[in-house]
């Protein structure tokens, strides 16, 4: 499909618009304000869906359900532990008391589509998960690398997330002494079992392995390939098909 030079202006500033959306997101994540995402920076749809190595919730009240009352019930009940210590922290905030999940949105790849409606992005995000404050009184930290598959529509002007699939690579502690790779392999030999989640109260509609971690064993997956330039969005081909294996 040949370009006119104004389609091409408005594909190369939509690029940075999504890049800056994704930035809001990454941003809102790491101060646990997720509720001000929403009918902010994501389409309102059936299909509009989050994912992560172990499930994937579609539509965007259960998107919702996870990002928000999910993150906000573990900032409360840290909370309610963290002020028997730490009295001096009554009357603040819960949201960034609990932890500080700080994503580094990497080597990004964005194909906006031909006809402009539509865009894909792949990202790399190396990053810190780390609480100051801590029951234990220690602080903690853990290092973390994954990468997401994002889809994004544009929806009456604006940019907006229709589909995010995050993909965890690796998840090692900082804070103490391990060995996140031996780990990983004890794991292997005790067996892959399912994950101890309660999917279905946070709102996860479609259960199953859809990325899994660093293995001794496989190859590196390529679970969310960069884009390629493509003409229009298809609704069968993109990050929310990524195939899973029920538990």
């Amino acid at each position: 499909m040949e370009l006119t030079l104004s389609q091409r202006i408005h594909n190369a500033v939509s690029s940075l618009e999504v890049e800056n959306v994704k930035a809001v997101h990454a941003y809102l994540n790491s101060v646990s304000s997720g509720l001000k995402e929403y009918g902010v920076i994501w389409t309102n749809m059936d299909d509009t869906s989050w994912g992560h190595g172990d499930g994937r919730m579609y539509g965007i009240e259960n998107v919702k359900i996870y990002q928000v009352n999910h993150r906000d019930y573990k900032a409360y009940t840290n909370y309610i532990d963290l002020i028997k210590v730490y009295p001096q922290v009554g009357g603040k905030d819960p949201h960034p008391l609990w932890d500080t999940p700080l994503h580094t949105l990497a080597t990004d790849i964005i194909e906006v589509a031909a006809d402009g409606m539509s865009a894909r992005a792949y990202y790399m995000t190396p990053g810190l998960i780390f609480s100051w404050l801590n029951c234990d009184q220690k602080p903690s930290a853990l290092g973390l690398w994954e990468r997401y598959g994002t889809d994004y529509l544009l929806v009456d002007g604006d940019w907006l997330i229709h589909h995010d699939q995050v993909c965890p690579d690796t998840l090692f502690g900082l804070d103490k002494n391990s060995n996140w790779a031996r780990n990983s392999y004890m794991k292997l030999r005790e067996g892959n079992h399912k994950p101890e989640k309660d999917f279905e109260r946070w709102g996860r509609n479609h259960i199953g392995w859809i990325h899994r971690q660093y293995s001794a064993v496989q190859t590196p997956q390529d679970t969310v390939p960069w884009p390629e330039p493509y003409e229009t969005f298809d609704y069968d081909d993109n990050y929310a098909t990524v195939p899973f294996t029920p538990f």
